[in-house]
């Protein structure tokens, strides 16, 4: 995390931290409120994560991790929980959910609703990777910010893959799952056919692995991390925001041209 926010700093741009909060009913809240205060350290917005297997409550358990698998009153109560356990490490305010595996469903936005949650970032295209959400066809604007329900989402961003045997259909803005190029192509792309927002997943795993008791950066990874926001900082066309921006409350009202990535791009991730 200390990598992200140095990053983040050096380019001036903010972010949306998803934190995962009911592994304190299990582990205790001092990790919690230290990796709170941290983020807020350095400006940037709080959102809620849910894992349910994390969770150490009496009377619940979900070994599958999958909140879609609960009824919407299990899935508010949970929320709700997550809620009080970031307000307790000093968060306040906490409007944005992104459920573990960005496993949602329709009760999750139910849920959402019931406990104040008012934007999510619930959806993505890409199905071959490792998440589960079953919101991609309840939202009427796939791949761009949309509202259903009384929720506004912001899907994590894909593109069309030129190598779907290997890729999938769809490939998403992940740092670990794309290159540089096909990160600055997409959003160049996405942003002269008119998209509202894009959304670029990152995780602390994705740039250290654990070798001999010690941290080992991926390079590649990092290198990437470092381009893109680089990259971002300087573009004209593209204004990072937080996920409590106004500006996300700006659902788009019709479809946009689906983003397909040149195979050039996709060859050069292969060397970067």
């Amino acid at each position: 995390m200390e990598f992200i926010l140095a990053v983040l700093d050096r380019y001036r741009l903010p972010a949306t931290f998803f934190v995962e909060a009911l592994g304190a009913t299990r582990w205790g809240t001092e990790h919690l409120c230290e990796m709170c205060k941290r983020i807020a350290e350095h400006g940037h917005q709080i959102g809620l994560h849910c894992h349910p297997a994390v969770a150490n409550i009496s009377g619940f358990r979900d070994r599958y991790d999958l909140l879609l698998n609960q009824d919407v009153d299990t899935q508010a109560r949970l929320l709700a929980l997550g809620r009080d356990l970031l307000s307790r490490a000093g968060v306040d305010s906490v409007s944005t959910f992104r459920a573990g595996d960005l496993a949602a469903n329709r009760d999750t936005l139910a849920a959402m609703r019931r406990t104040g949650f008012s934007r999510g970032s619930n959806r993505d295209l890409d199905t071959k990777c490792s998440t589960r959400s079953q919101l991609n066809d309840v939202f009427p604007v796939p791949n761009d910010i949309s509202a259903c329900d009384g929720v506004v989402d912001v899907p994590v961003s894909c593109f069309r893959s030129s190598w779907p045997v290997f890729d999938g259909l769809y490939r998403h803005l992940e740092i670990s799952a794309v290159g540089f190029q096909e990160m600055r192509w997409a959003l160049n792309r996405m942003a002269s056919c008119g998209y509202i927002g894009a959304c670029i997943l990152t995780h602390p795993a994705e740039f250290f692995r654990w070798r001999r008791g010690r941290a080992v950066p991926i390079v590649k990874n990092c290198r990437r991390w470092e381009q893109l926001a680089a990259y971002v900082a300087r573009h004209s066309l593209l204004r990072p925001v937080p996920m409590r921006s106004e500006c996300v409350d700006r659902a788009a009202a019709a479809l946009r041209p689906e983003i397909r990535m040149p195979a050039l791009w996709s060859l050069v991730r292969l060397v970067e």
